[in-house]
């Protein structure tokens, strides 16, 4: 089993590398901080949707499951039918709150945001998400994580939160995290 702490050690080093980029490069602290903060959402993203990946431990699908799901809103039904419970809970917003963050950071470092742009982002960063799930689940040979299209409609719905947040922002305050 490889773990979480691959993603974090990866995060790390990210970080150092773009503070000394930043520093010499002169990018500036704020600028520089922004980007360690959004290394950091991605290694937490990375972490959550990757790890652990279990390549000792095969994955025994039965009752009619698989390792993915083409049908929208299938699992989100399935996972309501028995009630709004914990799991219900985390699956549906545990996966929307997941890419609220990318939104915003995407949406504020356009030179111009607009809907379309978001859009591609949002559903370009899920996509990715789950098809890697998918190769890595072939590269292993063990799907050890569900490819869903409930995921990517999750996903996507919290990226367009992200993009509101933003455009809600005063502009001054918006002025302050760019500049």
């Amino acid at each position: 089993m490889i773990t979480g702490e691959l993603a974090i050690m990866i995060g790390l080093i990210a970080i150092i590398f773009t503070v000394i980029i930043g520093l010499f490069f002169k990018i500036g602290l704020k600028k520089t901080a922004m980007i360690c903060v959004f290394i950091a959402y991605l290694t937490a993203v990375a972490w959550i949707v990757f790890f652990p990946i279990l390549y000792d431990e095969p994955v025994v699908y039965g009752n009619g499951y698989t390792w993915y799901n083409l049908v929208p809103f299938a699992t989100i039904a399935e996972t309501v039918s028995g009630g709004f419970g914990e799991t219900a809970f985390l699956q549906i917003f545990g996966n929307i709150f997941l890419s609220v963050p990318f939104g915003f950071f995407v949406m504020m470092w356009m030179k111009k945001p607009k809907l379309w742009k978001m859009f591609v982002f949002a559903f370009a960063f899920t996509v990715t998400i789950e098809v890697t799930q998918m190769f890595i689940g072939f590269a292993i040979n063990n799907m050890y994580r569900n490819v869903d299209i409930d995921d990517i409609i999750l996903n996507a719905t919290g990226a367009f939160i992200g993009f509101g947040l933003y455009k809600i922002l005063s502009q001054n305050l918006k002025q302050k995290l760019t500049a």
